[in-house]
């Protein structure tokens, strides 16, 4: 099942360099299988998460890589997930990741990827307003990110019988590197926030200051030692603020 899962993150990844890199883009019908498994992917993660699920028939992604980055942070989330969830539950996105791997070994293997017109590479219209779209899709992202660092955070106490004191710590061996994220109407950004004090112990909420960053707590002797946070007060499709994400 894992194998399955990398090999389509791989897949997503090379279709993204050779859209950087050539501008070729894969077909419609290609494109369309990416678009439902991504939502597919995403509804395990929301529902595990506890999160309110972007409604299906909204278009959730303007452009091609937008569709690609978004796909490939819900396949992230899907396989941290997966063995958390009920059987049965992540078992559609599976079979669509299935799906989906054949019909990009297709068309890279009969080199069938092109170069659209302009026309067909302008952004998508959308059912709702940009924003609306744009913050639905970064809360997910954020949230697969989220559980992959914390997964991370782990497996490094687990080998070294302690948190690290720093987040860097965890690259490359643990995780390739720390992920971007970009939650409500906050910039992209990979900065960590530190706190080594234990004087949030008893009202982790004040450590909060709405930057959008991670947070990380790094006092040993704090009842929050090796907790990671999302910094943002914004609330979540859930209703529950982002900070309070996965908790």
């Amino acid at each position: 099942m894992n194998s399955l899962l990398f090999g389509t993150m791989e897949k997503l990844e090379t279709l993204g360099a050779l859209y950087e890199t050539l501008r070729l883009q894969v077909s419609a019908e290609t494109l369309d299988k990416i678009s439902e498994m991504d939502k597919a992917a995403g509804r395990v993660a929301a529902d595990y998460f506890k999160a309110e699920a972007p409604s299906p028939d909204r278009e959730e992604v303007k452009t091609y890589r937008g569709l690609l980055d978004s796909a490939l942070q819900s396949v992230k989330a899907l396989k941290d997930v997966k063995d958390r969830v009920k059987a049965g539950e992540g078992e559609t996105a599976i079979l669509l990741c299935r799906d989906l791997n054949a019909a990009i070994d297709e068309e890279l293997a009969g080199a069938k990827l092109s170069v659209p017109s302009a026309a067909a590479e302008a952004p998508r219209q959308e059912a709702e307003p940009a924003a609306s779209a744009g913050t639905a899709g970064d809360e997910t992202a954020a949230l697969a990110a989220l559980s992959e660092v914390r997964k991370a955070l782990e497996a490094y106490k687990a080998k070294e019988g302690k948190y690290p004191k720093s987040l860097t710590k965890l690259a490359p061996k643990y995780i390739s590197r720390i992920p971007e994220i970009s939650a409500a109407d906050h910039p992209a950004t990979r900065e960590v926030l530190e706190i080594n004090s234990s004087d949030y112990d008893d009202t982790p909420f004040q450590a909060i200051t709405d930057t959008g960053k991670w947070l990380y707590f790094t006092d040993k002797k704090s009842k929050l030692y090796g907790r990671l946070l999302i910094d943002c007060s914004h609330k979540g499709a859930g209703g529950a603020e982002l900070y309070q994400a996965g908790e």
